[in-house]
């Protein structure tokens, strides 16, 4: 290799490096950036599997919360399938169970949800949006009990007639998350 062509790839190499490392730098804002992008009013708290997220900046003092898990495609960290639950405002309403369901899906089979083995419940696909199909479920005390002693909530849907995809759902945390949830509303 002549010097002209060695001090060629020692630039390239250099340069290389050089953009690798602002990329890290880049990458690193964005995830602080992201991070940031919740604002001063909104509070996050874990609970195991499950998470709580409760925005304060209502100008009537109330919070409005959410307690939820995520099921990411382990090599792109891709969303899934993701679980909601919310408390209506308003008197002795039942929480509500949203799901966001993966686009794709064979949609006159909806959905369907079972924890821990116990008969299934049908849910129904309301609509599909860019982030996936929703699904919306009104929780009577039966299956709120199944979902705070329950191991695994499964949610299944039909990609096509007859072949049906399986995504399972930790309920460790569920139990206290909700009592949280509870709480703060």
């Amino acid at each position: 290799m002549n010097f002209k062509t060695a001090i060629t790839v020692m630039i390239l190499a250099t340069l290389a490096s050089f953009n690798a490392s602002a990329q890290q730098k880049q990458d690193t804002s964005v995830q602080q950036q992201s991070q940031n992008d919740e604002g001063p009013n909104v509070e996050i708290d874990e609970y195991h599997d499950w998470v709580l997220r409760c925005d304060n900046s209502d100008s009537g003092g109330t919070s409005s919360c959410l307690l939820f898990e995520r099921l990411l495609k382990k090599d792109t960290n891709q969303l899934v399938l993701q679980a909601s639950v919310a408390l209506p405002k308003g008197a002795k309403k039942s929480p509500i169970l949203i799901f966001t369901l993966p686009l794709g899906i064979y949609l006159p089979d909806g959905a369907s949800l079972q924890v821990d083995g116990s008969k299934g419940v049908s849910l129904q696909i309301n609509r599909c949006l860019k982030q996936g199909c929703i699904a919306v479920l009104s929780i009577q005390d039966a299956l709120l009990g199944q979902l705070k002693n329950g191991k695994t909530a499964t949610v299944s849907v039909s990609q096509s007639e007859g072949k049906t995809i399986n995504f399972a759902l930790s309920l460790d945390g569920f139990k206290a998350g909700f009592k949280a949830l509870e709480e703060s509303t």
